[in-house]
């Protein structure tokens, strides 16, 4: 669990220095052998060529005879007997390939036979053998060696026909190869291990700098993902908000309708059915005057359905907004109000930035329509305020008004076409309040920032 947990610089120091320090066991074993090998040999070649060139000489009688004679071996003596030969070469025996040593420096190995050493059989091959005394085998342990040398096996050939006769295995003091084995082996493992080292740490310094860009992206995906499901939180959120604004659109329609076909019948409609009464009665009269009354009850019915009726489309049919400039929708809108109510109504106007879309235009133009309208429904005759501010980023509108004997009370319960105000605002990305007293609105404003359009 420890290494599943871990991340990736930990489990590639983990892994990787196993690995690691594998290959440098391997390495290091094998590049130690192939040392000792090269030493021991190189030791072995320069020893061999010395002692063939004194040796084989006099042991040619071996070509024809299965033992040397004497006078080979005072020759023999004579040689290795000499005190700087003996303290460089202690042991020296000439072997047969049946394991008979036919020479020794030391008399009583002479004519002795013993199971064959590995490296022998490698010398009557036609190589050079070459290893440290083995101090178990039976030609040692006779005469007690508790001393390790160098053994170098040579071969020793006919002179006549190349034929390998003998070997000659020659002891040589192992103290120097030591030595030199010690330094090198030294040597190769402290290269082995610092270019190991070497190679561990820049690969874990590649490993951390790429682990680190890793968590990097991880947390920059987090982070995106992150973004990307609060995003899909508001698309879901703005997607009820719109169902829901359909539905209440939907049930506002459906409210205007209903409310516009009661105006009609309670208005237009029963004016003109009290047209269509007086028209029999028109027929029925007896006298000119009566008719002419009647006929003028009739006019005056009719042009106050047609006015009743004007006056709603008004209501309906929004001017030509694309063409009008900011300012003048502004009084158009006041105007209208003026004109329909009879109210004066003050303004406050301040435009650095004429330049609005026509959503905002409408809401704009709606938004007086219905506030002002509201503040003569619920406070008729009273000082009415209209003050629009328009700059580069912002469009804010307000009404406001002083209440009289004449206000009406207000539950603090949007109507519907407030209702339908708020949201035709909170649809362009504003904001739409209503602060009042508790008995009354005093100010109707909304906000729209221009960067939503």
């Amino acid at each position: 669990m420890l290494v599943l947990d871990a991340d990736i610089a930990k489990r590639f120091a983990l892994f990787g220095g196993a690995v690691v320090i594998a290959t440098t066991a391997l390495v290091g074993w094998m590049s130690t052998t192939l040392i000792t090998r090269n030493v021991l040999g190189t030791a072995a070649s320069s020893t061999a060529l010395f002692v063939d060139s004194i040796v084989t000489p006099h042991v040619q009688g071996l070509t024809v005879a299965a033992v040397l004679q004497d006078t080979a071996i005072e020759a023999l003596d004579r040689t290795f007997l000499d005190p700087v030969l003996r303290d460089r070469f202690p042991f020296i025996e000439i072997w047969k390939a049946d394991g008979t040593i036919v020479y020794s420096n030391h008399r009583e190995m002479i004519g002795r036979s013993y199971p064959p050493p590995p490296s022998l059989a490698v010398a009557f091959e036609g190589e050079i053998a070459s290893d440290f005394t083995d101090l178990r085998a039976q030609e040692h342990t006779v005469r007690q060696l508790d001393e390790e040398y160098l053994e170098i096996y040579t071969p020793i050939r006919d002179l006549g026909g190349g034929t390998i006769i003998a070997v000659a295995e020659i002891h040589e003091s192992a103290e120097a190869v030591r030595q030199e084995l010690d330094f090198a082996t030294r040597r190769n493992w402290a290269l082995v291990v610092t270019l190991a080292l070497l190679v561990m740490a820049g690969l874990l310094t590649v490993v951390m700098r790429g682990n680190a860009i890793i968590r990097a992206q991880q947390r920059g995906l987090v982070e995106r993902i992150e973004e990307t499901e609060r995003a899909l939180e508001e698309v879901r959120r703005l997607k009820d908000a719109v169902q829901s604004a359909t539905a209440r659109l939907v049930e506002r329609e459906e409210k205007a309708y209903r409310r516009i076909g009661a105006d009609l019948h309670d208005g237009p409609a029963q004016l003109i059915s009290y047209s269509t009464l007086k028209l029999e009665q028109i027929r029925r009269a007896r006298s000119i005057a009566e008719r002419s009354a009647m006929i003028e009850d009739v006019e005056r019915a009719l042009v106050e359905a047609v006015g009743e009726i004007r006056n709603m489309s008004q209501g309906l049919v929004l001017p030509d907004l694309d063409r009008m400039p900011v300012p003048k929708l502004i009084d158009a809108a006041i105007g209208a109000h003026e004109e329909r109510t009879g109210n004066k109504v003050d303004r406050f106007i301040t435009i650095d930035d004429p330049v609005l879309s026509r959503s905002f235009k409408i809401c704009v133009y709606r938004f007086l329509q219905e506030a002002l309208w509201n503040v003569h429904r619920h406070a008729p005759g009273t000082a009415t305020t209209a003050c629009c501010d328009i700059d580069a980023e912002t469009v804010r509108v307000s009404v406001s008004n002083l209440p009289n004997e004449n206000s009406a009370s207000w539950d603090g319960r949007p109507g519907l076409g407030i209702s339908g105000l708020k949201e035709r605002v909170e649809s362009l990305g504003g904001t739409f309040t209503i602060a009042h007293d508790g008995q009354m609105p005093t100010r109707l404003e909304m906000t729209l920032l221009k960067e939503t359009a």
